[in-house]
């Protein structure tokens, strides 16, 4: 084998490694997009994992918040009515001393009706 020969043979296992790094970067390159791709596969698979919990936690809160919301109004509810029934009873008895009042007035002006006709009654009797 000459020198010329050796050369060309240099050449060519130069070429040919050349040739393999190129292969070896195109599969390191494939391999760290596999390797994200598994990331973001676990990720996903972790959230779906988690999900239940989450959505049970999230249900519980809003249930929670929605209960003490209703329990507030109830209670607002139950005020106001107490507060209405306070003064609609309190009307009741002002229509109740008006009533009182009016019967008494009535009474009052009937008696005075009488006591004025008693008066009409001795007037005529004394100028006749």
């Amino acid at each position: 084998m000459g020198k010329d020969e050796i050369l060309n043979e240099i050449m060519d296992i130069k070429r040919k490694i050349g040739s393999i790094d190129a292969k070896i970067d195109r599969v390191i390159k494939k391999q760290n997009e596999l390797e994200k791709k598994i990331e973001s596969f676990e990720k996903i698979q972790k959230t779906l994992n988690t999900l239940p919990a989450k959505l049970n936690t999230t249900t519980y809160q809003i249930m929670s918040q929605l209960q003490n919301e209703i329990k507030d109004i109830e209670d607002e509810f139950d005020d106001r009515v107490e507060d209405t029934m306070g003064k609609i009873e309190g009307l009741i008895n002002i229509n109740k001393k008006l009533d009182i009042f009016e019967e008494n007035l009535k009474a009052y002006i009937s008696k005075m009706r009488t006591m004025l006709m008693e008066m009409e009654d001795d007037i005529r009797g004394r100028l006749k």
